[in-house]
């Protein structure tokens, strides 16, 4: 499997995060010391949730940016 496709999948599958959030008020986020990954709620932490559905937009539209200018 070339790099192309990787950037293709990986571009879904953060955008999949980015609307799911969106659209749920919850989001994953980066583990603690005890798990490897907690949900972020928009009511519980809202400034966190922003940042971390902004992320996942922004990956997105890099890996697919990337996806279409390989070849």
């Amino acid at each position: 499997m070339s790099n192309r496709y990787l950037w293709l999948v990986l571009g879904i599958f953060f955008g999949y995060l980015a609307v799911q959030a969106l659209f749920t008020g919850e989001s994953v986020g980066f583990g603690s010391s005890n798990t490897a990954g907690r949900d972020i709620s928009y009511t519980e932490n809202s400034i966190e949730f922003t940042l971390m559905t902004v992320f996942e937009i922004c990956t997105s539209i890099d890996f697919l940016k990337s996806f279409l200018s390989s070849k």
